[in-house]
């Protein structure tokens, strides 16, 4: 199968993929951590944010208003956020999750206690707001499923995934063809194959994430809003820097899995790709959304956190997440909108 439809099913098969079945917890104990469980500070940098927006869009007081994540993990991000709301921005919100997995649903109805509403799509959610929403999400699109193309001369190979047997036994295998144009996509569609590669580089396109804002569902039913897109990655032009093997990888009891241990490990692992933020912003715009300038994960929090750098002197988990060399600038925030 296309890698594409390998990682769909290694992520979420109904029977046996890794997050409709095999996850048990996200942090030190489980099979990677995210920024919010190695420390508080990105809820209250995410609250700080949906309450000066929940403002400027639906005028504060005791209006009501809905908040939206997508891919809230165990709920441990969605609950700091409700800790650090305003006393009347907690009072008035209607906190709306989007969850696909079964077991992680469990574990966000555990930690949340019934102070949240679940959906199965964005859409569903948008709906049940009449499209007006303050939206967030962090570690969501890095989880969508991409194809992996290859340079090679003057055009590109699609990777395939198929079954063969070695010495140890049943194994999955990597195989290259020649990419059609329905694999490629339409032309402008996708920025990476628009560069020019040295003949090998691998790189990573996401026609999921792409549906995500030019389908007619999803993201583009927020009619009113704003969306705020926390994950790691990068423009363009610095995302393939020293990875000519691109950026999928996986995890397991948080060491890191590469082709083809990662193959053999399907179904009972993460699988990620770094979020190409030039394409992101790009179908955004398409799809209406005004665009804010990409920033670090560092400098939004360094914005919403109060006395962030003294607390990160004191703190080493936080100041991991602001670490210019790593955290800090690999993590990136996106806001978009809709006036």
């Amino acid at each position: 199968m296309r890698f594409e439809d390998w990682m769909r099913v290694a992520l979420y098969d109904a029977e046996t993929g890794y997050y409709a079945r095999n996850i048990r917890e996200v942090g030190p104990r489980g099979d990677f951590s995210t920024a919010a469980t190695l420390h508080p500070a990105l809820g209250e940098a995410v609250a700080a944010w949906a309450s000066a927006r929940r403002k400027e869009l639906f005028g504060g007081g005791l209006a009501p208003w809905n908040l939206i994540e997508a891919g809230p993990g165990t709920g441990e991000l969605a609950q700091a956020v409700l800790r650090e709301l305003p006393f009347l921005a907690r009072r008035t919100v209607t906190l709306r999750l989007v969850e696909t997995s079964p077991v992680l649903r469990e574990a966000q109805r555990s930690r949340l206690d019934g102070r949240a509403t679940w959906h199965e799509t964005m859409e569903e959610a948008l709906a049940a707001c009449g499209g007006r929403a303050i939206v967030y999400a962090s570690e969501w699109l890095d989880a969508f499923p991409v194809q992996v193309l290859r340079r090679s001369g003057d055009g590109w190979q699609a990777l395939w995934i198929r079954s063969g047997v070695s010495l140890q036994g049943d194994e999955w295998l990597e195989e290259w063809r020649p990419a059609s144009s329905e694999v490629v996509g339409p032309p402008a569609a996708f920025s990476a194959v628009l560069r020019t590669w040295p003949s090998g580089q691998r790189v990573e396109i996401a026609p999921a994430v792409r549906s995500l804002f030019l389908s007619k569902k999803s993201l583009s039913s927020l009619l009113f809003g704003s969306l705020l897109l926390l994950d790691y990655g990068d423009m363009i032009d610095r995302l393939y820097d020293r990875r000519p093997n691109g950026t999928i990888r996986g995890y397991a009891h948080h060491v890191r899995l590469e082709a083809p241990e990662l193959y053999r490990w399907g179904g009972k692992a993460d699988v990620t790709a770094d979020v190409n933020f030039t394409d992101v912003a790009a179908w955004a715009a398409e799809a209406g959304f005004a665009v804010s300038p990409l920033e670090t994960q560092g400098a939004f929090l360094a914005r919403h956190v109060k006395d962030a750098e003294a607390r990160a002197a004191r703190e080493p988990a936080f100041a991991f997440l602001l670490d210019p060399r790593g955290a800090g600038t690999g993590f990136k925030a996106l806001e978009l909108w809709r006036p």
